[in-house]
């Protein structure tokens, strides 16, 4: 069975597609937005090409749980597989819950039977990442026991947002003395991803949480200091790694399955900082599923890359497969897809991205199964 994988739960840009103004005013502005929300129109894939905040939800093997290997020539890295089945034997962690995480729950939680989540990887602060932080006091209430706080990662600039916009609504209590944090009725377990100190820091502590607060910010501090940041979930390693996303550092993540990696980053721009170039250069022609940050094909943006950009990228890396999100509205999916694999073709006859098998955009709802 295919269980653990990746369930894409956002691929859009933080406006999200359709956009608004868009849609509203279509005469104006030359995109597919006002075409997605006809009935029947052949040309839009409707369920391909609504696209809410980059999110995913990455479900990795609990310990010494039973799982079957599989050749691979059983993995459909393009299906949707039943998600649904063994719930007890994998984890949940969910990277990043922004402003449309209540949508995308309604929509994708449902159809694969998700109830749990039992982590959650926060990549930077921005709204699109943490603005539907507060539903995360349900996967507490209803799921976790009591005494098992869900834990939260977050690079040090995050934590000071998080505490900073959910102080009213989420901490109702913070005690110095207390092992675990109360948030509203919730408890959660806090680590900082110090790029500084190369470390996760816990910060279920008053005196913790103050030292982070007093920090500058880490876009303020000199590349040389940045430090990739090694833990494990269960018994899988995650590497994380700062990257710029135009006036903010994101962290983008591996994630070490027994049989493969899984590179995953949401929100990024060059110059990609030393410290973590050499790490992605060190996973060359190890990655499985590479998934990149492209909020067009060639339109520049001062905060995201392009896919020229991501596809540059790529060939340091080399995956097997790459997926695109983070996208405009400037990328429809049939016609995207298209032309990503016409460049694709050309690359490979210049010699490029050899190992490249596919490159494509990804959607709302995709399942990718990952062999454990």
């Amino acid at each position: 069975m295919l269980e653990a994988g990746i369930l894409f739960l956002g691929t859009g840009a933080s406006s999200c597609v359709p956009i608004l103004h868009h849609v509203l005013e279509p005469e104006r502005y030359d995109c597919f937005c006002s075409q997605i929300l006809k009935e029947h129109d052949p040309k839009i894939d409707k369920s391909k090409n609504i696209r809410n905040n980059v999110s995913i939800m990455i479900r990795i093997p609990r310990k010494d749980a039973n799982r079957k290997k599989l050749s691979e020539s059983e993995i459909p890295y393009d299906c949707v597989d039943n998600f649904t089945e063994n719930h007890e034997v994998y984890h949940n962690i969910l990277f990043d819950m922004g402003k449309t995480f209540r949508s995308s729950v309604l929509s994708i939680f449902p159809k694969f039977k998700i109830s749990a989540i039992n982590s959650i990887i926060l990549t930077h602060f921005h709204d699109d990442a943490v603005g539907g932080l507060n539903y995360a006091s349900y996967f507490v209430k209803n799921i976790h026991d009591s005494n098992i706080p869900l834990p939260i990662y977050m690079n040090s600039d995050t934590i000071k947002f998080v505490y900073k916009r959910f102080h009213n609504s989420i901490i109702d209590d913070l005690n110095r003395d207390c092992k675990v944090l109360q948030f509203g009725h919730s408890s959660y377990e806090l680590n900082v991803l110090d790029i500084l100190l190369g470390r996760v820091t816990n910060c279920n502590s008053h005196e913790a949480i103050q030292y982070y607060l007093s920090l500058k910010d880490s876009i303020d501090e000199p590349e040389s200091r940045f430090n990739i940041v090694e833990f494990f979930i269960e018994d899988i390693k995650i590497t994380s790694f700062p990257m710029y996303h135009g006036n903010c550092i994101c962290m983008g993540f591996c994630i070490h399955y027994p049989y493969t990696n899984v590179i995953f980053i949401s929100d990024y721009t060059f110059p990609i900082p030393k410290v973590s170039l050499d790490f992605l250069k060190s996973m060359e022609y190890n990655v499985s599923i590479l998934i990149l940050d492209s909020i067009a094909f060639k339109k520049s943006s001062n905060s995201h890359a392009t896919i020229s950009e991501s596809l540059e990228l790529a060939q340091i890396i080399n995956p097997h497969f790459l997926y695109f999100v983070g996208m405009s509205c400037d990328l429809e999916y049939n016609t995207g897809n298209k032309k990503l694999q016409e460049i694709l073709i050309q690359l490979k006859r210049s010699g490029k991205c050899c190992s490249i098998k596919s490159a494509q955009l990804a959607y709302d709802g995709l399942f990718l199964p990952i062999n454990t």
